[in-house]
């Protein structure tokens, strides 16, 4: 067997063990509601187990649609999904994951979540959906998607 036909079946035999894309990302859809009724302009942030997040906000009728970066999507895998009523996204814009148990994060989603008088076109998120620790939320991508978030008003 000659030298290049050795260099070929070593390589074509990495590609079929490791792959030659790397991560597969997913195209993420969903809509998140509350009480079963849509909701607007909620920050809907999946939260990897290695902690890498990927954010977007819900439309008028609570649907979103979230992609990493140019890619289509997050990574497959499990996630703890995270909403929030206050217009900031928590994405990190650098692909570095913002450390969540951070101060700076911390006080960020606590102020997101916080309860505050309701007007005609606000509704507050329970604080329970804010956080990693206590969000029931979860989702396995890609085979949950599309994505249904029914958020109960009245959660722990």
């Amino acid at each position: 067997m000659g030298r290049l036909t050795r260099a070929g079946l070593f390589f074509a035999g990495c590609f079929a063990v490791l792959g030659c894309g790397g991560e597969v990302y997913h195209h993420v859809t969903g809509q998140v509601l509350l009480d079963g009724k849509p909701l607007p302009g909620a920050t809907v942030t999946l939260v990897s187990t290695d902690n890498r997040m990927f954010s977007t906000m819900s439309d008028t009728g609570g649907s979103f649609e979230i992609k990493a970066g140019k890619k289509k999507g997050p990574p497959a895998g499990s996630y703890k999904v995270i909403v929030a009523k206050a217009g900031t996204e928590v994405e990190a814009a650098s692909g570095t994951p913002p450390d969540i148990n951070s101060k700076d994060y911390l006080e960020m989603m606590k102020k997101s979540t916080e309860k505050k008088k309701k007007t005609d076109d606000e509704v507050t998120v329970p604080k329970a959906y804010g956080t990693v620790e206590t969000t029931p939320l979860s989702a396995n991508i890609p085979e949950d998607v599309p994505l249904k978030l029914d958020l109960k008003s009245k959660a722990k």
